[in-house]
């Protein structure tokens, strides 16, 4: 009997040492999987790269590196694809073609200058001269000074009491806008966009865009590749 109780002591301990080294491996299992979850975390914490899905569906999905710089100009390009879309042509001599694409890039965007604010009866957005030049800046990079602004041009008019334009509401500026590859070049990037329009279909621009300016845009746009 004495021997017989033995044997289940001995079998006793030999099952709680293999549980408790069964449960301190899936211990060191999880904590394994967590720190490598951690690292993953971090690791796209501290990515530039952008995610892009195949327009088509089919294929991998396209991982685009968009310095900080060319990632600050989305008012800018996504306003000259809205009036590109429209079928007019990127000029800075053509007075219609520079006040509608300002108008587009400030009505319509996700993000607002800081110096500009909704007018108080909230028919749109009031644009102090010196914020408009810095749009104007980055936009037309070959452009000296602001032309007048032409009576052809709707949506817009000169607030001389609050010494600011009135850029009213325009609902119909809409549209999404993805940047597709930036290529590096000797006077900064050529960045190629995808502008989805409201009626769904895509367009495809390529800007050249000098880099290293001062003010809340670092890129000015130099032209429209055809």
């Amino acid at each position: 009997m004495k021997k017989y109780n033995k044997i289940l002591s001995s079998l006793a301990i030999a099952c709680l040492l293999t549980s408790t080294l069964n449960g301190c491996g899936n211990n060191t299992l999880k904590e394994s999987e967590t720190k490598a979850a951690q690292e993953e975390t971090l690791q796209m914490e501290d990515s530039n790269e952008e995610t892009l899905e195949n327009a088509d569906g089919a294929g991998e999905d396209v991982l685009v590196e968009i310095p900080n710089e060319v990632d600050g100009m989305r008012p800018i390009l996504k306003g000259l694809c809205k009036v590109l879309t429209r079928g007019k042509t990127y000029d800075s001599s053509n007075a219609n073609f520079y006040w509608e694409a300002l108008y587009a890039a400030i009505n319509g965007s996700t993000w607002i200058h800081p110096d500009i604010r909704l007018s108080d009866t909230g028919a749109g957005y009031l644009v102090p001269e010196s914020a408009l030049e810095e749009y104007a800046k980055a936009m037309f990079g070959d452009s000296t000074s602001i032309p007048e602004l032409p009576s052809t041009v709707g949506g817009i008019e000169y607030d001389e009491e609050e010494e600011a334009y009135l850029f009213y509401s325009a609902g119909g500026l809409t549209g999404s806008m993805d940047i597709m590859a930036v290529d590096t070049t000797e006077d900064g990037y050529k960045v190629s966009v995808a502008f989805h329009t409201k009626k769904d279909a895509i367009e495809n621009y390529t800007f050249n865009l000098s880099s290293g300016a001062s003010g809340t845009f670092s890129c000015i746009v130099l032209g429209v590749v055809e």
